[in-house]
């Protein structure tokens, strides 16, 4: 089995062209038998091929022969071409075979001095690459803290360059936040005088609507006024009319009756007149005819006196003349009954139509009477009504004008109200958003003071020796 372990002479190690000239070569080959070596066996008997290529060198395992004919090559060229991955294999790997060779016998047939003159060989070999190893390891280190000055001088850079820029943030957000101040207040300033010239618009409209209002009641009230004057000067009027046409019909027909009685006693007394000179008539010419026949019988009875049977004869016939005289006497007198019978019934009768004619004028008089207080009683009524409905309105407009007055007032104190609510708010909201700005900026800056103080931490308390690919690996992460 051959071990190729690629070096180069670095300028840190200028000593080791001292110590080992015959190894400055280009290539130097040691051939050590490492036969017995129970970890090449294995590797022998598994027929492991393991082929790792790198930058710089490679590394081999090829198994070349059996156990018995097993030889060990290590080729060291230039130290500076060795990575320290590849410089801590090849330590490890010297180690190792040192520890294999020291621990098992050598093989019958091997000199001694050869396998001790190839050990020392490897040992001399083996302190230079430590050297080289620790040498990168402090090159890396001082690498890793320059990087860290450098990040650090970057972070405050940083630090500068972001405070800064806070600064003119915070700056831009005062003017910003004052400009805004400014233009809410010149917005409320607007919309407050706005609202002060609508609600003296409001209430001047209200005040006009209010003054037209109590001018149309007023006016109102004049008319009502005008109107009841006038209705009473027109009912006082119709009464008084009323009454002269009442007195006239009276008298007109107090006049008429007057009149008409006269007539009738006028044509009463003279169909009297009348009837007392036919009846005074019917007795003169009774009288005459009576005192004529008297005449002509006692003429008769001188003259004829010798005869007596003339005399008889004449009275038989004066006799029914006596009889129709008597019943002349008896119709005329029942004519006289009837007639004043006649008579009295008239009077009667003309007594009943006047009765009747004053019991018609009392009723109607009394109807004009009821007929006139019941208008008057419904013309004030009307008139209570409409003073009632006039102070009815009048206290509404009034209580209107009150509720109005106290809406005015309640929405003014409502508009003040909400603008200090608005106001409140808006701060709140200010300073709520300037806090939550602050805690976030905290928070970042906590957290990035957190990971920087975790990172200087870790860079000042690692341990190089235990975990150099970890340190390294979180080192080439932060870069």
């Amino acid at each position: 089995m051959k071990i190729l372990v690629p070096f180069s002479f670095s300028t840190y190690f200028g000593s080791f062209n001292s110590l080992l000239p015959e190894i400055s070569v280009s290539s130097v080959r040691l051939h050590i038998c490492a036969l017995g070596c129970p970890t090449e066996r294995k590797k022998t008997r598994n027929k492991a091929k393991v082929n790792r290529n790198k930058k710089g060198g490679f590394m081999s395992f090829n198994d070349t022969s059996d156990l018995n004919r097993s030889r060990l090559a290590v080729t060291v060229p230039n130290l500076s071409s060795l990575d320290m991955r590849e410089s801590v294999a090849l330590i490890n790997q010297i180690t190792n075979l040192l520890a294999d060779v020291a621990a098992n016998p050598p093989l019958p047939g091997v000199p001694t001095t050869e396998i001790e003159s190839q050990m020392v060989m490897l040992q001399s070999v083996l302190d230079p690459i430590k050297e080289h190893v620790a040498a990168m390891r402090m090159a890396r280190k001082l690498k890793e803290q320059q990087h860290l000055e450098k990040v650090y001088r970057q972070r405050v850079e940083t630090a500068e360059k972001t405070k800064k820029k806070n600064e003119e943030t915070e700056k831009y957000t005062t003017e910003q936040q004052q400009r805004i101040k400014d233009t809410k207040s010149f917005y409320y300033q607007s919309l407050n005088k706005g609202v002060a010239e609508k609600a003296s618009q409001c209430r001047a409209r209200n005040e006009d609507a209010l003054l037209s209002i109590i001018n149309k009641g007023e006016e109102t009230e004049r008319s009502r006024s005008r109107r009841l004057e006038k209705l009473r000067r027109d009912r006082a009027m119709k009464q008084l009319e009323l009454r002269r046409r009442r007195l006239e019909n009276m008298e007109r027909a107090r006049s008429v009756y007057s009149r008409c009685h006269i007539q009738r006693t006028m044509e009463h007394l003279a169909s009297q007149q009348a009837a007392e000179m036919r009846a005074k008539e019917v007795e003169a010419k009774l009288d005459s005819v009576r005192k004529s026949r008297i005449s002509t019988v006692a003429a008769r009875c001188y003259s004829r006196c010798d005869a007596k049977a003339s005399i008889d004869e004449e009275s038989a016939r004066s006799l029914p003349n006596l009889k129709n005289y008597e019943e002349l006497l008896e119709k005329l007198e029942a004519k006289h009954r009837q007639q004043q019978e006649r008579c009295a019934e008239q009077k009667a009768a003309h007594l009943e139509y006047q009765r009747m004619r004053a019991n018609y004028a009392a009723n109607r008089h009394l109807r004009q009477k009821t007929n006139a207080l019941r208008l008057i009683e419904e013309n004030i009524a009307r008139n209570e009504a409409i003073m009632e409905r006039f102070n009815q309105k009048m206290q509404r407009i009034k209580q209107l004008k009150e509720a109005q007055i106290s809406e005015c007032k309640e929405s003014r104190k409502n508009l003040i109200h909400d603008i200090e609510v608005h106001k409140s708010r808006a701060d709140q909201i200010q300073a709520q958003r300037e806090i939550d700005i602050l805690y976030k900026n905290y928070r970042r800056w906590n957290h990035r003071g957190a990971c920087m103080i975790e990172k200087v931490r870790r860079a000042l308390y690692a341990d190089g020796s235990e975990s150099d690919s970890r340190i390294f690996g979180s080192a080439a992460g932060r870069d």
